[in-house]
């Protein structure tokens, strides 16, 4: 489990997740992933909710290929990080929202989502394109189809026309 500070992985520690780690005082770095890759390739992100967490957890794209990452993110609610759970003695909220983490592919498809405007074809298409260029991007070529559909499916837009637009991507 990868936090954003001290108080994070003690409060991951405390709840019982002893293989917590964290960069502590600087942006994970690629050196960091790599030290880590040689003790495990099952990274769960588990950075704050803000903006600042949300790009730290972005930044692990440019490492997931190369260092033949198993990348899952731990989503917590808004205003939220480890150490609230911690203080909040709320230990069991943490250890479920570790358990239920999402897959890195599923979670930057969800981000595009949260951000597009579904509300006219316009707006689909456009987060529809976006959302396949991250499918077609992924080094794992067997996730493709499935997220191809799961597009379609929270877009509204056909399986159809989405698979012909990602084979022509």
């Amino acid at each position: 489990i990868v936090s954003e500070g001290c108080i994070d992985v003690i409060a991951l520690h405390e709840c019982g997740l002893p293989t917590a780690v964290a960069p502590c005082g600087t942006s994970t770095t690629e050196t960091q992933v790599k030290k880590l890759a040689r003790y495990t390739t099952n990274f769960s992100l588990c950075f704050d909710s803000d903006s600042a967490g949300q790009k730290a957890t972005e930044r692990f794209t440019q490492w997931e290929e190369d260092h033949s990452l198993n990348l899952t993110v731990v989503e917590l609610p808004a205003g939220q990080d480890p150490g609230d759970y911690h203080s909040n003695n709320k230990y069991e909220e943490l250890v479920s929202l570790i358990e239920e983490a999402i897959p890195f592919l599923r979670w930057r498809v969800n981000r595009l989502l949260a951000s597009a405007d579904l509300e006219d074809i316009e707006g689909r298409v456009k987060v529809a394109k976006a959302m396949l260029q991250l499918v077609k991007d992924h080094p794992e070529d067997m996730y493709h189809d499935d997220y191809v559909k799961y597009v379609g499916e929270i877009t509204g837009i056909s399986y159809g026309d989405l698979r012909n637009t990602f084979d022509g991507m």
